[in-house]
């Protein structure tokens, strides 16, 4: 090998001797001059034409997040290509400069994006409270309040990225009488984006589980724009149907206090020529009828000496429980009270009270014949010659109880 390349030097020289290189110059020539030339024009070019992109070398970040910190879309590009890329030029040109003295008036609740920009030597984190239009959309840095510039937000409202921009976006809410919104288990919506083209609807939630709900006095639910037509089926727990049909024919159903039961609606708004959005939703979840709180103690369940916890539930409407302890002349009155027989007279006084109660007005509770059977209990263990629970349970509680009957009816 060493003596071809020996030789070949050699013959070279020789024939440099001979006068005869120029049948080589070009093999030579060409490849040093394409070598040399090519980087040379690249770097003039990158230099005059294309903003010294060679030379640049930081990286802008771009991340577009909703108002539950997830990810919508981010980029990554070298700082000289932004313009190149959709995204990252026009949220970062959202900001007009426009400062504003005070907070707008439609920016009181969560934002509903949150746009995260690094340039590499900065970052800017902003919370947005966009709209579909751009004269009611702002901008959130550090505490202050900016406006939007029209023209990139605009672009901004056509693409894939602007869905909660849009109220329309999101099917009408439907609410129980207590205000929790109703999570739809299967959503079909379209809206409408300001460049007129209906735009399928992807962000809105969708019940994973079963939800449970309890009410009380009756079913209580509401749309926030009636839908034109609406269906109901109501069932209970052995899977019996007690409603299927239209909304509008549904008047009441009956329905023991603490039943379970399966509601399943469907709803939908139409799509005109000039709709805004239309869809169909459709909603699956289960109901405790609950009855309105009441108390019912009896000698049947407490004696004397004993403590008993009292759990108020589903009340609706502000109200004050007072205890108070009987003095030593309620005592008295009880007493001269239980000396009586209890009459029809007493047994309506006991009735409208509990009635009263259960309608949720507060009605103040007097000891003694009306309201329960302690006397009649202390009367008949000192007639059975027993003191307690203990030696009652020992006598037979059926036995005991009709002795008390027996008693309050002599």
């Amino acid at each position: 090998m060493f003596k071809d390349i020996k030789k070949f030097f050699s013959d070279f020289i020789n024939n440099l001797r001979q006068k005869r290189a120029f049948r080589y110059a070009p093999l030579i020539a060409i490849p040093c001059l394409i070598a040399i030339l090519i980087p040379t024009i690249l770097a003039v070019w990158h230099v005059y034409f294309k903003d010294d992109k060679l030379f640049d070398a930081h990286d802008v970040t771009v991340t577009l997040y909703n108002n539950d910190n997830k990810i919508i879309a981010t980029e990554t590009v070298i700082e000289s290509y932004a313009k190149d890329s959709f995204l990252i030029n026009t949220l970062t040109s959202l900001n007009s400069g426009n400062a504003l003295a005070s907070r707008p008036e439609n920016c009181t609740g969560e934002p509903n994006y949150r746009i995260y920009i690094d340039n590499g030597s900065s970052v800017i984190d902003y919370d947005c409270y966009f709209t579909s239009s751009a004269t009611a959309s702002y901008l959130c840095l550090d505490g202050r309040f900016y406006t939007v510039a029209q023209e990139p937000y605009e672009e901004f409202l056509c693409s894939a990225y602007s869905e909660a921009a849009y109220p329309e976006s999101a099917p009408p809410s439907l609410l129980t009488k207590q205000g929790e919104v109703i999570v739809p288990s299967k959503v079909y919506w379209k809206y409408r984006s300001i460049d007129g083209e209906l735009k399928q609807a992807k962000e809105t939630s969708v019940a994973t589980r079963t939800q449970n709900f309890e009410m009380s006095g009756s079913i209580s639910l509401s749309f926030a724009e009636l839908p034109s037509v609406c269906t109901v089926k109501i069932t209970d727990k052995n899977e019996n149907t007690l409603y299927d049909g239209d909304l509008d024919r549904l008047s009441f159903i009956t329905a023991e206090p603490g039943t379970l039961l399966q509601v399943d609606i469907s709803a939908s708004w139409p799509r005109t020529d000039d709709c805004a959005a239309y869809g169909m939703v459709e909603y699956k979840f289960t109901v405790v009828c609950k009855d309105y709180a009441s108390f019912d103690i009896s000698a049947e369940e407490i004696y004397p000496g004993e403590f008993i916890t009292l759990t108020a539930t589903d009340i609706e409407q502000n109200a004050e429980v007072i205890y108070t302890p009987l003095t030593d002349e309620s005592d008295e009155a009880e007493d001269a009270e239980q000396d009586e027989e209890p009459s029809t007279e007493s047994a309506m006084k006991d009735i409208i009270p509990r009635y009263k109660t259960m309608k949720g007005y507060h009605v103040l509770r007097k000891a003694g014949w009306d309201t329960h059977g302690l006397p009649v209990e202390l009367e008949v263990e000192k007639l059975l010659g027993i003191d307690g629970k203990q030696e009652i349970e020992k006598y037979g509680i059926e036995p005991f109880i009709k002795k008390c009957k027996e008693s309050v009816w002599k």
